[in-house]
């Protein structure tokens, strides 16, 4: 315990004696650190808060159906925002922001053929997507322009939007002309009936083909009425997403962290001072 107390007391004695070697170690550590970030470009952060909204919404028959409206819930689950993460993060999404807001001129290049790949391996580390515990989508942007940053980060969630929305549209566009298809078959199949009906002799015959032209008149009108309804759906649309935050440009530098970094400079410094200092005294001694 004794050898415990000298030891300390000689580092103690060490640190008191060589305490302006350290200092003077510590401020210049700090100077040259303060200069590097001073030169270091800055980063602008600007954030974008979205939630998913419920997939069901595109169902056609909520927006006929006062009852089933009640059924559908907003919001959407955790595995629907993991689809506009996924979406979000795709280099689709990432290339429509290069040539959107010609990214290519904001990272110092190369004229190599492969300029567009590394625009997005650098564009890709200044994005970040955060899901959180409340279900929301952080969509984080940094640029070295706050306007850029807030404008990059809305167009992100822009086009998750539209993507989705073009998905649904695609979907419901199909399914019309297949019903568009059909309504016309049905419409042939009317006209000849009607043709064969007027060269028809017998009253069962007659009868029978009027019952069919009656079952076609029937068929056709349910088809009207469900394009009728696939057109509403479609011009509906329901989003995918619920806008929370807006990102707004901010114009408090957020890359390089100045204080923080100094502070972590100061504190390694002086460590490594004092481990310094005490390790040249015991081999001098």
């Amino acid at each position: 315990m004794q050898t415990n107390d000298f030891n300390l007391a000689g580092l103690l004695d060490v640190w008191q004696r060589r305490r302006y070697a350290i200092l003077v170690l510590v401020i210049s550590t700090v100077v040259i650190a303060g200069s590097i970030l001073w030169w270091m470009p800055k980063q602008y952060k600007s954030t974008a808060v979205i939630i998913a909204a419920n997939p069901q919404l595109q169902d056609k028959a909520r927006l006929f159906n006062k009852e089933i409206q009640l059924l559908y819930a907003v919001y959407g689950s955790a595995d629907d925002l993991d689809r506009l993460y996924g979406w979000a993060d795709v280099d689709s999404n990432y290339y429509a922001l290069i040539d959107e807001f010609d990214l290519i001129m904001e990272y110092p290049h190369d004229d190599s053929a492969y300029v567009r790949q590394e625009t997005l391996k650098r564009l890709r580390k200044d994005i970040q997507l955060i899901r959180t515990e409340e279900q929301q989508l952080k969509i984080e942007v940094f640029m070295k322009r706050p306007e850029l940053a807030a404008n990059v980060a809305n167009a992100i969630v822009r086009n998750i939007n539209q993507r989705y929305q073009a998905i649904a549209a695609d979907r419901y566009n199909k399914e019309k002309l297949a019903l568009q298809a059909s309504l016309q078959e049905t419409s042939l199949q009317h006209s000849n009936q009607v043709d064969s009906i007027k060269l028809t002799q017998g009253l069962l015959k007659e009868s029978l083909q009027l019952g069919r032209l009656k079952a076609l008149e029937e068929q056709a009108a349910q088809l009207t009425k469900t394009i009728v309804e696939m057109d509403a759906a479609i011009k509906a649309n329901p989003p995918a997403l619920y806008v929370q935050q807006n990102a707004v440009p901010d114009y408090k530098p957020a890359k390089p962290q100045v204080l923080l970094s100094l502070l972590a400079v100061a504190a390694s410094s002086l460590v490594f001072g004092l481990l310094l200092t005490a390790l040249i005294d015991q081999r001098r001694s």
